[in-house]
């Protein structure tokens, strides 16, 4: 996908989503979701993206649930580790 969107003058939102769908079968954030979250961004993706990234209802939540959890764990990790 890298060298797909390296080709690219300009790298819309739409090539990036055009480039996922070609390397990634998204139905697997249905059949095989990493968390069970996973499939509002499939939802998002077949449904309510129209070429440009916007933060819907949908993505806001997905934030909320998924994104901010993971930052918090992260730092909680980092804050553990000693070098």
């Amino acid at each position: 996908m890298n060298n797909d969107l390296a080709r690219l003058k300009n790298v819309s939102d739409q090539a990036v989503v055009n480039g996922f769908k070609k390397h990634m079968d998204i139905e697997m954030l249905l059949k095989a979701p990493m968390v069970p979250q996973d499939a509002m961004i499939y939802n998002y993706l077949q449904y309510e993206f129209t070429g440009t990234f916007r933060k819907t209802k949908l993505l806001a939540r997905y934030e909320k649930e998924v994104l901010r959890e993971q930052s918090k764990v992260s730092k909680k990790v980092d804050g553990q580790v000693s070098v």
